[in-house]
């Protein structure tokens, strides 16, 4: 498969734009990892999208908001000739943790204790450790999901006690509205958080299209941009 012209300019635009910011922010662009959040997208462009991935010479990271979308881009993908992680970075039902503690590479969007233990339990059947971040509200729009900041060491305190879970980082949005420079705070926020509850965690998953830059200068190591790489020159997407 080749990938389509459209998105592959994208992706080098997105990937000029991280190495700029990371230049600002006098970081290494390789600490930073791009996923590709493709729950606009259809098969067809996931798949294009993650072989413009690949030929970058970037690990593949797909982001999936729903379960049932993730399955099914698994089963779509499955013939793709290099490795593929695809990642849950939507609130995840109860009912639906087996199926994600079988096809999730890795989940951003652990956002309360009863989801904790009920993942731990699929996991542990499945025999599997599954990477994931603590997703962390610190806009405290009722709209977000997440621990709330006095929530935190609490939660991380039960996860680290559960042995089907490894978590990596924590995971944050910034408010509504914000933008690469006035998402910051937010940013900043959620990294010392980390850096004064868990330093030993590698990971902050934070950033999306309107906001990624800013959230590099503040650390991500992770950031989940969909629009500004599915983006047709129209102004649509898919």
């Amino acid at each position: 498969m080749t990938a389509d012209p459209t998105l592959r300019a994208n992706l080098e635009r997105c990937l000029d734009e991280i190495r700029e910011a990371c230049d600002l922010a006098s970081r290494d662009p390789a600490e930073v990892r791009l996923l590709a959040v493709t729950k606009t997208a259809t098969s067809i462009e996931t798949a294009e999208m993650a072989t413009a991935m690949h030929e970058a010479g970037l690990e593949v990271l797909l982001g999936e908001s729903r379960v049932q979308a993730l399955a099914g881009k698994a089963a779509d993908l499955g013939d793709l000739p290099f490795p593929v992680s695809l990642e849950l970075i939507g609130s995840l039902q109860s009912n639906k943790a087996r199926s994600a503690a079988r096809f999730a590479a890795r989940i951003h969007s652990l956002d309360r204790s009863s989801i904790l233990h009920r993942l731990d339990a699929c996991a542990r059947e499945l025999d599997r450790r599954i990477p994931a971040f603590l997703q962390v509200n610190l806009s405290g729009e009722a709209t977000k999901h997440g621990f709330a900041e006095g929530e935190v060491e609490a939660a991380l305190e039960l996860a680290r006690g559960l042995e089907g879970l490894e978590i990596v980082g924590f995971m944050t949005m910034a408010p509504r509205g914000t933008d690469h420079e006035t998402a910051r705070p937010c940013f900043a926020r959620c990294r010392e958080l980390r850096d004064r509850l868990a330093p030993d965690l590698p990971w902050l998953s934070m950033g999306m299209s309107g906001d990624f830059r800013g959230a590099i200068l503040e650390g991500a190591t992770h950031l989940r941009i969909g629009s500004h790489l599915f983006a047709r020159n129209d102004g649509g997407s898919p």
